[in-house]
């Protein structure tokens, strides 16, 4: 399921239009298109380890992540490398797809994402948990930490 379509379409515009014949409230209505559960799958998507997400709501964390990543020494690569495993973020857990499953949706080689998940958890911003039997975890909680921490800041400042 992605994020950004919890509610099919058919079941956007049954609800609409079940709130047009109510109260004729447009606000009401892109309150249904945001919808809390949407809320609630970007949060476990982009909260911290400890379920804590920048000021203002789930929205701004990406906006967040992108104004922060070339103050951090990362580049449209793993920006995208790092939005690429969000997808597969589905709840608390860490995401686990394959560095192939990656470079196939971003169209580029398995040696792309290598360099780029290699060069992020050299820098402290990414952690490769190793199971034997279990798919590669890949564990943002560092960098995820630095976004929330550098868009209080720039809310305080």
């Amino acid at each position: 399921m992605d994020a950004w379509q919890v509610l099919s379409k058919q079941d956007f515009n049954r609800k609409a239009k079940a709130c047009r014949a109510v109260d004729g409230d447009k606000d009401h209505i892109r309150e249904l298109e945001v919808g809390k559960d949407n809320g609630v799958i970007l949060k476990q998507r982009w909260a911290t380890s400890d379920g804590r997400i920048p000021e203002g709501g789930v929205l701004p964390i990406p906006f967040a992540f992108f104004d922060l990543a070339p103050r951090l020494g990362l580049n449209f690569t793993d920006v995208v490398t790092v939005l690429s495993f969000m997808r597969f973020k589905m709840n608390g857990d860490m995401p686990y797809p394959s560095l192939k499953r990656i470079a196939d949706l971003m169209g580029t080689t398995r040696r792309t994402i290598r360099r780029s998940v290699e060069k992020m958890e050299n820098m402290g911003y990414l952690k490769r948990i190793r199971e034997p039997g279990a798919p590669c975890k890949y564990d943002f909680s560092t960098l995820l930490e630095l976004v929330v921490l550098s868009s209080q800041s720039e809310k305080e400042g």
